[in-house]
Formats: C-alpha cells, structure tokens, sequence
C-alpha cells in the first residue's frame, strides 16, 4: 500500500495537541521585520515575533517561500512516503499555492497533488489535519485527496481585527476602507469568501463584532452543525475567551472541545494584535459526529 503525506504551509499553523503523531510536514513563509527577513518557524518563533510585534516600527511585509525550501519540504516528506498531498494558504491572498505547483513538477514520477486550500489558519489548517487522519489510517492516496476535498467545501473562517492598519498596509483592504473605517473607529469583521478576504460588517465594539462574527457563522453553517472548531487568536486571549463562551453558548459546543490556535507569524503580521474569531468545518455526513476521524 502507498504511504501518503500531507505537506503544507506555516499559515495553517495547526496546534500539536491536533498535530501529533500525524504525517504532516510543513514549509515556511517569510516574513519581514523592519527590512530583516525570517522564514517562520526557522529563523523566528511565533513566541519571538509576537513579542516584537507590538513595538515594531514599520508595519511587518511577507512574502512566499523560496524555491529551495519547497524541495527541501518535498524531499522530506518523501523520505517517508510514497505520495504527497500539498494543501496550500489559498491562492486568492498569496501565491504560495503556485509555488508549489512549480515545485512539485522537480519531482516527475512522484505522485503528487497539490490543492488550494482557498483558506486561511486552520480553515486552511482543518483540511490538513483530516487528509492526514486519512493518510496515517491506511486510506488510499485518491482517498486522501478526496478527504481533504471534502472538508475544503466545507471550511469556514471569519475574525474581528482591532484595527484596519495591519489589513490596509498588507494590501488587503482599500486605502478609502481604511480611511473611512480609521475615521469612524471601526473594527473590521473579515471573512475568507471564495478564495479572499472579504469585510462582511463594520462595529464599534468587541460585544457587536461577536454577534456579527456568530452570525455570520450561522449562514456559513447552512443549518448543518459545527464538526470541529478553532480560535484564532493575535495578542488577544481575553476577547478569544470571551468569544468562546459566546460559541460555546450559541452552537453547544463544550468549551473545552473549542482549541484555541495562535495565529502564525504571517497571519498575525496580516491581522495586527487584538484579532480573533471562529476557524471551524461543517459536519460531513458519514463520520460519526460529522467529524473526520478514522480512530
């Protein structure tokens, strides 16, 4: 039988209490701190950067990984697997995905599939972790492919910034949006729809941003339930527990089932400190709880 592995980037950022003991590899994005660049989780931690973060005086740029640490990352994985599943950040906020896809082609012979997460953090992460379930179960290299499909479609994330400066200067809102917003003290809720980010509500204070934000969830949820559910968080571990009493409350979800997830380095530099909100997948018919897990 095949042996398949998952690679993907260091957006995803998946916690080791999910991580461990699963098939993944990862490569890493860099990041750029005051004109020094760091490829995250190599030459910076996530715990070095978020305490430069808040006192660095020029706003934090990235960019994709460097050719030679894609095949670094490829080779790794394949010194323990026969097959490659390569889940990217979505193509829509980075060209991470294409980088891949040009990597993957200095590996001919190799089977090798590459896919557009079209998300972002364990939205992204939540598609990683159930292909190499599948993977580390003995699932066939289509199966794990169809897996992380699968969970794509149904992968959701949105989140409340404290701030438009780190969305605006990253490019990812309009210099009019940031003005606007700057003016009237708004606070961003931003989901990832079809590929990008997009400002789905404007509010004024943290209460308003987490009703927005369920719900929002809500209609992402199309009345099926939440299978598993993270937290983004970015500097921000008091407005993260507020929001997950109110989830908790809301979906019926313990608190304790609700992981919490630091941001990565290169979303945190996107979002700026006092960002979270909801990274969550819907229930797949067919797994018990509608989670997907092979034990």
């Amino acid at each position: 039988m095949s042996r398949v592995a998952v690679l993907t980037d260091s957006t995803s950022r998946i916690p080791e209490k999910l991580s461990h003991g699963l098939p993944i590899f990862t490569f890493p994005l860099v990041v750029t701190l005051e004109g020094k660049p760091y490829r995250e989780g190599v030459d910076i931690s996530l715990e070095e950067f978020y305490k430069k973060l808040p006192s660095l005086r020029e706003f934090p740029t990235t960019s994709r990984p460097a050719p030679e640490d894609y095949i670094e990352a490829f080779k790794k994985a394949f010194e323990v697997a026969d097959s490659l599943v390569v889940i990217t950040i979505s193509s829509g906020i980075s060209a991470t995905y294409e980088g891949a896809v040009v990597a993957a082609k200095e590996f001919p012979g190799k089977e090798i599939e590459v896919i557009d997460s079209q998300q972002l953090a364990m939205a992204h992460g939540w598609q990683v972790v159930t292909a190499a379930r599948a993977a580390k179960a003995g699932l066939s290299f289509k199966e794990v492919v169809e897996i992380a499909n699968l969970v794509k479609e149904r992968s959701h994330v949105c989140f409340m910034a404290d701030t438009l400066d780190y969305l605006y200067k990253g490019g990812r809102i309009s210099g009019v949006a940031h003005l606007v917003g700057s003016m009237l003290k708004i606070k961003p809720v931003v989901a990832m729809e079809e590929g990008k980010l997009k400002l789905v509500g404007k509010v004024r204070s943290r209460t308003a941003g987490i009703e927005e934000m369920i719900s929002w969830m809500e209609e992402a949820l199309r009345g099926n339930p939440v299978a598993e559910l993270s937290l983004l968080n970015v500097l921000a571990s008091d407005f993260a527990l507020e929001l997950k009493k109110s989830l908790s409350s809301r979906f019926g979800i313990e608190e304790g089932l609700i992981i919490d997830d630091t941001a990565s380095v290169i979303i945190g530099a996107h979002c700026g400190p006092g960002t979270s909100g909801p990274n969550f997948y819907s229930a797949v018919p067919g797994f018990r709880n509608g989670i997907v897990r092979f034990d």
